[in-house]
């Protein structure tokens, strides 16, 4: 029983574990416009955001046209360096191919990938699909071989300075000259010098070659005019994967040199240098981008892994190196002590590979999903043989030199999906690749509840699902005609109208590519009953990221005098509407009288009269209650909302009643909501406005402005 747990504790820890080493790669998260998004003009940016930071100096992105000229390639990685935007103000009708290129910031890594869109015009099918890079096998294959070769070093470093001095003493004690064993300290180790120089040579020109097709890649160059580019130069002493290459090569030197070494102080030291060699692998890792504690764990699991290894392809070339008579007795001394190393080292693989499967990988779904998956499965079935192969290893010596070659081969098939992965972005990072968003909006219209989700809610196409009920929550059984009406405020734009089709009592569905452009919508949900008067309830929608833009003086203007007018404004009426994005709506019908008289109530039942600083206030058909403040409570209307507006620019004009109007939008002063108002262009005064904040989207409309209104206390 003890030993059927062993295996499986094994198992489960080479399969969670062996994903340790793998980095996290700057993924496209989302890009506006989005992917295969059609635009009725020109945007003024294609805005790409990432998963991490990237490197601004390594990074960028360019607009093809569907002939693959460059027509813009002036891009900035913004402060956070999660975004890069190019400039296309420019462009002309057609469909377009944005093509970018990063290196993380995080871990040295180079991701690229491409995808479409279009103006005034549809895309095909061809140029609809989107394309992303993918694993180099040339880079996969030095990458593998400079693994394998630092996995070796390392393990033969601590081989040689936790197990070999065993063998030492027993081979002055007991080892005749035909055995082969050989005689003096350290003598034992000798067969291990040729290859442990051999595997710094194979480090160092498999770290050379990988840094050439890096640069070749990052800079669209072949890769024998990437010694000639002065870029590759920065490249190498600029960035982690640069920093990490020229540490690999320099303690590969400091092996080779120290391989020669045959006494204890020396194998002690070659193992500190092989631990600091595995580390210049971590310092290029995902880990390190997490944290020091995540890297101690990365560290701790390659240098076990390394330790077990490492260590056996040592064990395996010293006992090929003795002589058949002192076969026997050199694995009598070493393996109890490489034993139990190995177990220890074992025990640390499947630690701290559980930890950074942890830390790396969201969940079983999004690894499986993806290529990275994948080939983590493939090593989850190598593991699973080489943990066999460790198991009757250890209990058929005789057959030891047959079932070591085996292991270490496998071991190699191992390291080599560790190297794919390495280069293939996690799963917690491809999972971003398609994020699944979607935007509830509640609202009631008229005595229809309405709940409209909108997914994903970026730029391009989305499906909308509406849910109609009564006022007692019951759904509307009888069919009705169901209508979304979008409306682009930053933008003169045409109304878009989509008819959503009845699926089943009070449910409609649809689907639109209508909401290609980002930008600050206006979403309406009209209900279309026969014999009745249509209804309709309308919220704010930001799809995209806000731009940066210069504020408009002719808008800040305009608002400026929407202050000044509503300064004067003594009565008016409005309607608010919240919700929350979680289903949740809130509907307060206001009645105003300045500078501190205002009657309302609220959709949940509540009522309040405020006379200065006297206020009333009851509940459904409850008493009324008098409470007093301190000082009187100011109403003051859509002027609470346009102070200190900031990014203040101009939308799109239309009607409001009987006169002109035009939208104006900013933002608060923290960033953190953003703002759009219709405002008259004769009156200046606030006809409608619009509030949204990540978990509040507001609609206001204001009527009987300056109209006939007293307010008093109830009876």
């Amino acid at each position: 029983m003890r030993r059927g747990l062993s295996l499986v504790g094994l198992i489960i820890g080479l399969t969670a574990g062996l994903a340790g080493v793998v980095g996290a790669h700057g993924v496209l998260v989302r890009s506006g416009p989005s992917a295969n998004a059609v635009l009725p003009t020109a945007p003024e940016q294609v805005v790409l955001w990432f998963n991490e930071p990237v490197d601004p100096v390594f990074s960028g992105a360019a607009v093809f046209d569907a002939d693959g000229h460059r027509v813009a390639d002036r891009s900035a990685v913004s402060g956070d360096r999660q975004q890069i935007r190019v400039d296309t103000a420019a462009l002309l009708r057609g469909a377009y191919t944005v093509r970018w290129r990063v290196l993380s910031a995080v871990d040295g890594h180079i991701t690229s990938g491409s995808f479409a869109f279009a103006i005034g015009q549809a895309l095909t099918a061809e140029a609809a699909r989107p394309a992303a890079g993918s694993a180099d096998p040339a880079r996969a294959a030095f990458r593998w071989m400079g693994l394998l070769a630092a996995l070796f070093l390392a393990g033969a470093a601590i081989f040689k300075a936790a197990v070999l001095p065993k063998a030492d003493a027993l081979s002055q004690a007991t080892a005749e000259p035909q055995d082969g064993a050989g005689h003096g300290p350290g003598a034992t180790a000798r067969p291990l010098v040729p290859s442990v120089r051999l595997a710094a040579l194979a480090l160092v020109i498999g770290t050379i070659v990988e840094v050439a097709l890096q640069a070749a890649s990052l800079f669209d160059l072949p890769v024998g005019a990437v010694a000639a580019d002065g870029r590759t130069l920065a490249f190498v002493l600029e960035t982690r994967a640069g920093w990490g290459a020229l540490a690999r090569v320099g303690l590969a030197w400091v092996l080779a040199v120290l391989a020669a070494g045959n006494t204890q102080a020396s194998a002690w030291i070659s193992a500190v240098v092989g631990v600091g060699l595995l580390a210049s692998f971590t310092w290029a890792s995902h880990a390190a981008g997490v944290g020091i504690g995540a890297a101690a764990v990365d560290l701790g699991h390659l240098a076990a892994a390394a330790a077990w290894i490492g260590g056996l392809a040592a064990l395996l070339l010293v006992h090929r190196a003795a002589t058949p008579a002192g076969r026997r007795r050199l694995l009598a001394a070493l393996v109890p002590r490489f034993s139990m190393v190995a177990a220890v080292s074992l025990g640390v693989v499947a630690v701290t590979g559980v930890i950074n499967v942890w830390v790396l990988v969201p969940d079983i779904r999004s690894a499986l999903d993806t290529a990275y998956g994948r080939t983590l499965a493939f090593k989850l079935l190598v593991a699973v043989l080489l943990a066999v192969l460790g198991a009757l290893n250890r209990r058929r010596h005789g057959s030891f030199g047959p079932l070591a070659t085996g292991e270490v081969g496998i071991a190699a098939a191992v390291v080599l999906a560790a190297a794919v992965l390495t280069i293939t972005p996690p799963a917690g990072s491809a999972v971003a690749r398609a994020p699944d968003a979607r935007v509830l909006l509640s609202g009631i219209a008229d005595d229809v509840g309405v709940r409209l989700t909108i997914a994903p809610a970026l730029p391009g196409w989305n499906r909308l699902e509406a849910v109609l009920t009564r006022a007692d929550g019951a759904p509307i059984e009888e069919p009705v005609q169901v209508m979304v009406r979008a409306l682009k405020l930053d933008e003169d734009l045409d109304r878009r109208t989509v008819t959503l089709v009845h699926q089943e009592a009070g449910e409609y569905t649809g689907e639109t590519g209508d909401l290609g452009a980002p930008g600050f919508w206006e979403i309406e949900v009209v209900v279309r009953r026969a014999g009745r008067r249509d209804t309709s309830t309308a919220f704010p929608l930001r799809l995209g990221e806000p731009p940066l833009c210069t504020p408009d003086p002719e808008a800040v203007r305009l608002l400026d005098q929407a202050r000044a007018a509503w300064q004067a404004v003594r009565t008016w009426r409005e309607t608010q509407q919240l919700t929350d994005g979680a289903g949740n709506v809130y509907l307060t019908w206001l009645e105003a009288e300045a500078p501190d008289r205002q009657r309302f109530r609220t959709s949940s039942g509540v009522e309040v009269v405020a006379l200065g600083a006297v206020r009333y206030q009851k509940t459904g058909s409850g008493p009324w209650r008098r409470y007093e403040f301190s000082s009187p409570v100011p109403v003051e209307g859509p002027l609470y909302y346009m102070r200190d507006a900031r990014g203040v620019i101009g939308g799109r004009a239309g009607r409001c009643g009987d006169e002109p109007c035009r939208v104006v939008l900013w933002m608060s002063p923290d960033g953190g909501a953003e703002f759009a108002a219709w405002i008259g262009l004769r009156t200046r005064l606030v006809h409608r406005l619009l509030m949204l904040e990540p978990t509040h989207f507001m609609t206001l409309r204001t009527s009987d402005i300056n109209g006939p209104l007293r307010i008093a206390p109830p009876e």
